[in-house]
């Protein structure tokens, strides 16, 4: 009979990870909008744009629907990743959060280097804008 959840020698760090593993899509995405954003001096979660990743992948050639299976594929990984840590012990559970860490890690590297379209800088309110001319 298997055992219930979070019951095991891992169970303080699964109920730890499985939210993080379930939610690591998003977490990846705001991870790398904020990471390109602050780069280019811009207000990471006020400023509108098609820089995340699944327009990132689209960019490189997967188009839309290669971009939303990729990402959907990579969820799936993600909670059967979850769902594998509540059965693991502490240095199994500790690895599998490793490599996802990892992953993302990586993934924000590789992608930030993807192109993206750019969002003009906007001045902050009551500061004027730069004027000069751009040639």
């Amino acid at each position: 009979m298997a055992k219930p959840y979070g019951t095991g020698k891992s169970g303080v760090l699964s109920v730890m990870a499985v939210p993080v593993l379930l939610l690591l899509i998003p977490i990846f995405d705001t991870t790398l909008v904020t990471i390109s954003r602050s780069r280019r001096g811009l207000i990471p979660f006020t400023t509108p744009g098609k820089d995340h990743t699944a327009h990132r992948l689209a960019n490189l050639g997967w188009g839309q629907r290669g971009a939303v299976l990729a990402l959907y594929s990579l969820g799936v990984v993600a909670g059967a990743a979850a769902i594998l840590v509540t059965y693991l012990s502490v240095a199994g559970a500790l690895a599998v959060a490793a490599v996802a860490v990892a992953v993302m890690l990586g993934g924000v590297a590789l992608l930030e280097l993807a192109p993206y379209e750019a969002q003009k800088r906007k001045p902050a309110k009551g500061i004027a804008p730069d004027l000069t001319p751009g040639w």
